[in-house]
């Protein structure tokens, strides 16, 4: 089994129990934005997989 296998429901299965949403481009930009707006923080590329988590 794959460490990072993707089941049909569109969750993450890490091998590790941690579960959590695939997040595609138009959400995690989404998110970056609110949060450059409300919080001040500027979030980039390479933070989704903080974001997701």
């Amino acid at each position: 089994m794959s460490t990072s296998a993707t089941n049909l429901t569109g969750v993450a299965d890490f091998g590790t129990g941690q579960y959590g949403p695939i997040l595609g481009d138009p959400e995690f930009e989404f998110i970056r934005h609110v949060i450059g707006e409300n919080a001040g923080i500027v979030l980039g590329p390479n933070k989704r997989q903080l974001v997701q988590g």
